[in-house]
């Protein structure tokens, strides 16, 4: 994965999170590419948002297709991974709505499924205080 910096910011895109699917970390390592090289990779945690449609098949009928995003926030160091898994977790237990910038989706391959990355962990966790704290004074 190659590194990049945004040179202008024209537009933002922001999803809203209503329920998070399965969440899984990951801990740093190495793999091989294809000439042999070891390549290194940061830790993260991922977790899947799922949209789920009622479409007519002429020869199925209906059927369900789902249109997955994965979301993925990469961790500087292994020891933020844990707490940023618990604190996903507590937000999937809370049923937490909460809206989070995004790249464009890519495909990651021939399914509906699609992939984008977020913040950092510490920035990702910051931004989350901060939009809970904004929704509870607004219910106050």
């Amino acid at each position: 994965m190659s590194n990049s910096t945004t040179v202008k910011k024209g537009f933002e895109l922001h999803l809203q999170v209503n329920e998070i699917g399965s969440i899984k970390p990951t801990a740093s390592g190495t793999f091989s590419d294809r000439n042999g090289r070891q390549i290194k990779y940061n830790g993260s945690v991922s977790f899947k948002v799922i949209n789920t449609e009622m479409v007519e098949d002429e020869i199925l009928g209906e059927k369900e297709v789902d249109t997955i995003i994965d979301l993925k926030i990469p961790c500087l160091h292994d020891s933020d991974i844990k707490p940023l898994n618990e604190y996903i977790r507590v937000l999937k237990q809370g049923n937490v709505v909460f809206n989070v910038p995004i790249s464009i989706p890519r495909s990651v391959d021939a399914t509906t499924s699609k992939a984008t990355c977020l913040l950092d962990s510490k920035a990702f966790i910051l931004m989350m205080e901060k939009q809970m704290k904004k929704q509870a004074d607004q219910k106050k």
